[in-house]
């Protein structure tokens, strides 16, 4: 991956096979404005993947999400209520980073989600 002086870099491109058929993924990263006002390029990482997953587990255990298509049960869009409060509790109560003795901050888990919900990803069938 090259990255620009500016803290920018282009959308990584890749090309795969799966089931026999062929596919092109394009993944254009997130703009985190970082201290000072400077944006950076972001692409998910762990830190992404740990709050993904407890996100997940607090809409799947706790039911803090409604259908956000209305009446339509048939819909694939669901909206989660939750806080930065509730994601950092489960990932204290799932032992998050155990190798330092802690959690993530209030505001990594900002950031992380910030990243999750910024960063653009298109699959494509080249057929």
């Amino acid at each position: 991956m090259k990255w620009n002086a500016d803290g920018t870099t282009p959308p990584l491109k890749r090309s795969f096979s799966f089931a026999g058929k062929r596919y092109s993924l394009t993944l254009e990263p997130a703009f985190v404005e970082k201290s000072g006002g400077a944006l950076r390029a972001q692409f998910p990482g762990v830190r992404e993947e740990i709050i993904e997953f407890v996100i997940y587990r607090l809409a799947l255990e706790q039911g803090y999400f409604y259908n956000a298509g209305g009446s339509n049960s048939e819909t694939d869009s669901f909206v989660l209520f939750t806080s930065l409060y509730a994601i950092h509790e489960q990932l204290k109560q799932r032992g998050a980073d155990r190798a330092k003795g802690k959690s993530y901050s209030y505001e990594q888990i900002r950031e992380a989600l910030l990243v999750l919900s910024k960063t653009k990803v298109h699959l494509k069938s080249e057929a």
